[in-house]
């Protein structure tokens, strides 16, 4: 009997990686309204990141959606292995420059770059049903090499 690999997708996609962000409220005031003696208000949430975010979210959407071609939506359980790409900063020294992994760097939670990285691939619609179908990951900050680009690179793997 031959053991039959497990269908996998990987694809790359170019560009500065952007977190999810946090939710936040937004508050607009209103007009004062003396039967309720109070302001008329209006809050709303939105996300940090906003247009960036969004950019970056078509861009994995896209590349999702060519990877997976014609092929079904994955189905079951699923592993997901990414890799994020930063552009190593110029004001390194050459101690820094020994270190592959992105360490101090306040503004990248990876956490938050995998949030923005499932949305994306649900937002592309064809490529699973729900992040919610992830039971394994894997993930890590890196800097690019010399020739390579800033981006991130996916592998979905299903799980039998």
């Amino acid at each position: 009997m031959t053991a039959v690999a497990a269908p996998t997708l990987t694809f790359f996609v170019r560009g500065n990686p952007v977190t999810k962000g946090s939710m936040i409220i937004r508050h607009r005031h209103g007009r004062y309204d003396a039967r309720t003696k109070g302001c008329t208000c209006s809050n709303w949430p939105t996300e940090d990141n906003g247009a960036r975010l969004k950019e970056w979210r078509e861009l994995i959407a896209t590349a999702a959606k060519n990877a997976m071609g014609e092929q079904p939506p994955f189905y079951g359980p699923l592993r997901v292995v990414t890799t994020f790409y930063f552009a190593r900063p110029k004001a390194h020294t050459r101690e820094q420059r020994a270190v592959p992994w992105v360490i101090v760097n306040k503004r990248h939670d990876i956490e938050k770059l995998d949030r923005a990285v499932y949305d994306a691939i649900g937002d592309a619609g064809n490529v699973w049903l729900d992040d919610s179908q992830v039971v394994s990951h894997d993930s890590q900050k890196v800097y690019a090499g010399v020739g390579e680009h800033p981006g991130v690179m996916v592998m979905l793997e299903t799980l039998s």
